[in-house]
Parts: C-alpha cells; sequence; structure tokens
C-alpha cells in the first residue's frame, strides 16, 4: 500500500516539476514568440534534473530541496525495477543473507517514511508555485486516484493501529521473558544450569542432563519461548521437547537425579 501510493506521488511530483516549466514557457512564448526559448522542449533528455536545476535557479525551492526530491524520485525507481532488492531483507535463505551482508553494493533500503514525505512535498511544490503567481495546470490524476487514495490511507492507519498494539504487547512479552531468564540464571546453577557444557553435545543436541534440565525448566511453567533462549534451542525445538515432557506426565513425571546421568566425553582439541 505504501510503494502504491509512493509511486503516485513520484509521478506527480516528476510532472508538476517538469509541467510548470513547459506550461511558463509556452505561456511565455505566445505572448513573445521571438524572445522566448523553450528550455525543456519535449523529448528533452534528463528533464526532472534540468527541471529541478530551473527550479533552484528561479528561488522556488532550495538545492537542499531539489536533491531531495531527485532521492524521493529515484526511490520510486527502486520500486519499479528492483522490487526484490527491496524485499530481499525478508528472506529465510541464508545465501540471501549473505548476499545482503556481503555481497555486491546494490542493496536497496525500504523507506516506511517516503510516500508521506512525499505527499507533503507535492502539497509544498503547488504552494510554492501559487506564491509565485505561476500558471497551473488542471490535472485529472487527483480525481481518478482519489478514492484509491482515501481507502489506502485508511487501510494504513488501521494497519499501523494493530502494529503499535502487537508491539506494545511483544514489549510486555520480553519484559516477561527477561524475568523469567533472570529467575533461571538464579535458581538452576552449576551442572544444572542450562548453559553448562555437559547439557548439550558438540552438534547441538541435548545430552541426557540436558533433557532433564530442559523438562525440569518446563516443571517450574517456564515458557518454550524462555526455555528455548535458556536451552540454546530453536523455539519449534523446544515445543517439540515440552510436548515430549507432557507425554511423559509433565509435571508428575519420574524426576531423574543428575548424578545418575552419564556425564559427556570431553575431548582434548588439538590446533592444525
Amino acid at each position: 500500500m505504501q510503494m502504491t501510493l509512493a509511486i503516485y506521488y513520484a509521478e506527480e511530483i516528476r510532472r508538476v516539476v517538469i509541467s510548470a516549466i513547459q506550461t511558463q514557457d509556452k505561456f511565455s512564448k505566445a505572448l513573445k514568440p521571438n524572445e522566448t526559448t523553450e528550455r525543456l522542449p519535449p523529448g528533452t533528455k534528463r528533464p526532472l534534473e534540468k527541471a529541478l536545476a530551473i527550479w533552484v535557479d528561479e528561488k522556488l525551492i532550495s538545492r537542499n530541496e531539489a536533491v531531495h526530491i531527485k532521492r524521493l524520485v529515484d526511490y520510486r525507481n527502486d520500486i519499479a525495477h528492483r522490487m526484490h532488492l527491496l524485499h530481499a531483507d525478508l528472506s529465510k535463505y541464508r545465501w540471501v543473507k549473505d548476499r545482503q551482508k556481503y555481497g555486491p553494493q546494490d542493496k536497496v533500503q525500504y523507506d516506511s517514511d517516503a510516500a508521506v514525505e512525499m505527499e507533503t512535498l507535492l502539497r509544498l511544490l503547488n504552494d510554492r508555485l501559487s506564491a509565485a503567481s505561476r500558471i497551473l495546470t488542471l490535472n485529472p490524476n487527483a480525481l481518478l486516484f482519489d478514492a484509491a487514495e482515501k481507502s489506502l490511507k485508511q487501510e494504513l492507519k488501521s494497519l499501523r493501529l494493530k502494529i503499535d498494539r502487537l508491539f506494545r504487547q511483544r514489549k510486555l512479552e520480553i519484559t516477561s521473558i527477561n524475568a523469567e531468564l533472570k529467575s533461571i540464571h538464579t535458581t538452576f546453577r552449576g551442572e544444572a544450569a542450562p548453559n553448562h557444557w555437559h547439557q548439550r553435545y558438540d552438534n547441538g543436541r541435548l545430552t541426557q542432563r540436558g533433557v532433564e534440565v530442559c523438562y525440569r525448566l518446563f516443571d517450574e511453567a517456564y515458557s518454550p519461548v524462555t526455555v528455548a533462549y535458556a536451552m540454546g534451542l530453536s523455539l519449534r525445538a523446544a515445543k517439540m521437547r515440552q510436548k515430549m515432557w507432557g507425554d511423559l506426565g509433565g509435571e508428575k513425571r519420574t524426576k531423574s537425579n543428575l548424578a545418575d546421568l552419564p556425564v559427556r566425553k570431553s575431548y582434548r582439541k588439538y590446533e592444525d
């Protein structure tokens, strides 16, 4: 939705910037045909850059504003032509993550504020033209897109409220998890500590002691998320362990004595 609005606003900004110069030149040429030269005739290469330079020369915008306009319009081009790069950071594949971190410097950053900035800028450009008594051209684009624009804005507003609510909920969850982790580090010490080297093999799999410690965490009613953090497991693995713990009887299961369980072997590591 933000991308749709960004594309529309960027095209409108481009149209306003270029058409303002072309319309002014046509009007001046009609009044003084022998004294007026069109600065942006049809077919001009890189018309936006040249139009922005004219706006700056005529004090309609500052040089920094011209750079800002160019950046926003270029972002529209990224949406249209490099959308795969805009969304690459959402990929679950390792090679994509590695490419984003170490690969070619063609990464494109998603800008969640671009549409709002473009809308504000479009209003500013029209106000500048009016204040300078420049000729404004009527265009049906705003009327044609009006219903869609209102609908998209309403959906984005509802989505923002939902995201804010979920963010507050997640902050409470994080606070609760941190409190549980602190409690674990206080209660489970020594060889019973979840991060003790006796609890895991080198490949990450839990030892018999690790399984018992994991079950003891569930005995204390810790959540799978907290257990996953404490034991260094994935959430999926922690939930599987919780199911296995429940199948054994849950809190009523027969508990094992850690001292009676075998200790994993420690292999000497030689340098190559």
